[in-house]
């Protein structure tokens, strides 16, 4: 089966949130999750502005990954219930709890009319994403897809970790974005690396266990990234770039006590 062309790769945090052109005024009201996601969007095309035929790409696919997501907009929501004395709660706040969210945000803001589709997984939520996107592309539904995941923070989720591991072991208060655009071999002519393989394995588990991920393992990058949840997917992004540039050929994995997750590059 042909690969799956890679045409770029990025993450972002809330430190470098650089928002499109012109997106001010949609934007107005998304919660920082929102704002992130669609961030790490315009970053990746940006970076793939030189693909021939990306403008008139119009079936291209949104794939949304993200574990606890929007949580935090949730749990304002549901104060302003207590707010308005149990008799109403916002609006705005409701339309940004739900997990399509950010996938609306983004086929709104670059006009795009393709298959939509946003997955929950507390475990690798961007490989959930990015084996979804693979699938649409080889079924011919997507000539090509943008994959995010996103993760919003949670100082709840932080407290609950702290909680249960009597230290804290995993910082939840940290906010990210990734954003990758896949194609089918041949669509975009420019520079590319291939996906091979993306599989993931799943295994039944305590709910401690995907909060905590004291048993996760992947490959390093540089300083600390076993006390983020997202960690994982800047060690994903750090293979895609090296399978882009590097022209690498990489066998990506992590696993762990709730299962494991591979992707394999071709450079």
């Amino acid at each position: 089966m042909n690969n799956i062309a890679l045409i770029s790769a990025v993450t972002i945090d809330s430190g470098n949130i650089a928002l499109p052109p012109g997106s001010a005024r949609e934007l107005r009201r998304a919660d920082n999750l929102t704002r992130m996601a669609v961030a790490a969007v315009s970053r990746c095309l940006g970076q793939a502005g030189g693909a021939a035929g990306l403008a008139e790409l119009d079936r291209l696919a949104i794939c949304v990954g993200h574990g606890a997501g929007a949580i935090e907009t949730n749990l304002a929501f549901v104060e302003s219930f207590f707010a308005h004395k149990d008799m109403c709660g916002s609006p705005t706040l409701f339309s940004h709890s739900v997990h399509n969210t950010v996938a609306g945000y983004i086929s709104r803001i670059y006009g795009i009319e393709g298959p939509s589709m946003t997955l929950t997984d507390f475990a690798w939520p961007f490989v959930s994403a990015l084996e979804q996107a693979v699938c649409l592309i080889r079924a011919g539904m997507a000539p090509a897809a943008l994959v995010v995941g996103c993760e919003g923070g949670s100082r709840f989720l932080q407290e609950i970790a702290v909680e249960m591991a009597g230290r804290q072991v995993v910082d939840m208060s940290r906010a990210m974005a990734a954003a990758w655009l896949v194609a089918a071999p041949g669509t975009l002519s420019v520079q590319s690396a291939g996906i091979t393989a993306v599989n993931m394995t799943p295994l039944a588990c305590r709910p401690e266990e995907l909060l905590l991920r004291l048993s996760e393992k992947y490959p390093e990058i540089d300083g600390d990234t076993s006390v983020l949840p997202w960690g994982y997917a800047l060690s994903l992004n750090r293979a895609a770039n090296e399978a882009l540039h590097l022209e690498k050929d990489i066998h990506w994995c992590a696993s762990a006590d709730f299962g494991c997750a591979c992707v394999d590059f071709q450079g």
